[in-house]
């Protein structure tokens, strides 16, 4: 079994949200999907390991960007862990009017997380 570190997890953490990030704009989903396909695969390899994902986690909830700090905030939740702190980080999203659709998105990861949207789960 290939080790992966917790730096290169994180590297293509990012590396997938700045690819979704700058197509959010524009009509390219093909590339958006692929981006969000790997951070998928991230996520099944860090779902697994509670202990890597909290470290690769603790790092990615103090990043500057929005969309990473959306889609680590959602991977908490799903994970059970971090939960205050990304809860209190979607919630300042959620708000903020200079994200564009970003800001519905981590409304919805809320509503979803707190089980205002019948028969949905994160």
């Amino acid at each position: 079994m290939i080790r992966i570190t917790p730096e290169e997890i994180i590297s293509r953490h990012l590396e997938c949200d700045k690819i979704i990030e700058s197509v959010s704009m524009t009509t390219n989903y093909q590339a958006n999907n692929r981006a969000a396909k790997k951070l998928e695969r991230l996520y099944e390899i860090l779902k697994d390991d509670i202990e890597l994902a909290k470290h690769v986690y603790e790092v990615l909830l103090e990043h500057k960007s929005a969309t990473t700090l959306s889609h680590a905030a959602a991977a908490c939740l799903r994970l059970g862990i971090f939960i205050p702190k990304s809860e209190k980080i979607l919630e300042e999203l959620s708000i903020r009017t200079d994200i564009g659709i970003r800001r519905l998105n981590c409304e919805m990861i809320l509503k979803t997380w707190r089980g205002e949207i019948p028969d949905k789960t994160l």
